[in-house]
């Protein structure tokens, strides 16, 4: 599990670097205003997400990009685990839903565990 924390990291940094240029980019184009924060909204940061997806994201688990009309991480695995007993640390982790594969071949898409 620990393997796959790199993409949530990367995922936001890439939130966080969209929202730095989307914040330098309003700074800029209006110098002689007093910077008002409440200007950043969901849609502009949304299409700064989409700008630097273009060519991917370089990020510390290798470059990525999301699928633009689903969000999902393209030629990255993403999976969500379940515990059924947390304190007991005999008991494994299982997988109850998937997106893309984690070692080449064909991407099956998302499904349930």
């Amino acid at each position: 599990m620990g393997e796959r924390v790199s993409l949530a990291y990367d995922a936001s940094m890439m939130m966080v670097r969209a929202l730095e240029s989307l914040a330098a980019r309003l700074r800029h184009a209006d110098n002689g205003r007093r910077w008002e924060p409440r200007s950043v909204n969901p849609v502009g940061v949304h299409a700064e997400v989409l700008r630097q997806n273009a060519g991917g994201y370089p990020g510390v688990a290798g470059l990525i990009r999301y699928a633009p009309d689903s969000g999902e991480p393209v030629a990255k695995r993403l999976a969500l685990l379940t515990v059924a007993r947390v304190p007991d640390v005999a008991v494994e982790p299982v997988e109850v839903f998937h997106c893309g594969v984690a070692d080449g071949g064909p991407d099956p898409g998302c499904r349930t565990g």
